[in-house]
């Protein structure tokens, strides 16, 4: 039996020659980008421990492990490439956006964030602008990421899936009550 030939061997990726991965300055942007969305939108998401200032001196491996918002972070973005390579690129694009951004707004952080966040043109679908990218395919998605890990509490959101704001007792309901039996026979019976 001979081998089978290198072109017919199954991978997801048959143009990389090289093993691909977020690099530390890429994910520590995205990470700005995960704080800024926190602050932008007010979500206050509890375990969102990450500060901007004290993690450049750290390692990747030590942003990761240290921290489970981090943690999740860089789940979520390798599970993004691990499903369609070219979000790699796209966190790499996103990263030299939001560079772009703050220097043309003379260094000022939120004003760039904002205008990610908010610039009309670049929710136009499909996209076709490295900023229209950097906002649809990774700001927008971490908005969701952010609301499904807590931010939806800001909102006045109890209950989530993996959340549960309190039990169903009758007057203290967290989020809407379930008819009574009482109530349902006497709108038959009457």
């Amino acid at each position: 039996m001979s081998e089978q030939p290198i072109y017919n061997t199954e991978t997801p990726y048959p143009y990389m020659d090289k093993p691909y991965g977020i690099d530390k300055e890429v994910f520590l942007k995205m990470v700005d980008l995960f704080i800024q969305i926190n602050r932008f939108w007010k979500l206050k998401i509890k375990e969102l421990q990450l500060s901007a200032g004290e993690i450049p001196q750290k390692s990747l491996r030590e942003i990761v492990s240290e921290n489970s918002m981090g943690y999740r972070l860089w789940t979520f973005m390798n599970n993004r490439i691990t499903f369609d390579l070219s979000y790699l690129a796209d966190y790499q694009n996103a990263s030299a956006v939001i560079e772009e951004l703050i220097a043309n707004n003379k260094g000022n952080e939120n004003e760039a964030y904002e205008f990610l966040f908010t610039d009309t043109t670049a929710n136009i679908s499909p996209p076709a602008t490295r900023l229209s990218r950097a906002r649809q395919k990774v700001s927008n998605e971490f908005v969701s990421l952010a609301l499904i890990l807590g931010g939806f509490e800001a909102y006045g959101a109890k209950n989530y899936i993996g959340y549960f704001g309190g039990s169903n007792i009758k007057g203290k309901t967290p989020y809407r009550s379930i008819p009574s039996t009482d109530d349902d026979n006497n709108k038959t019976q009457g």
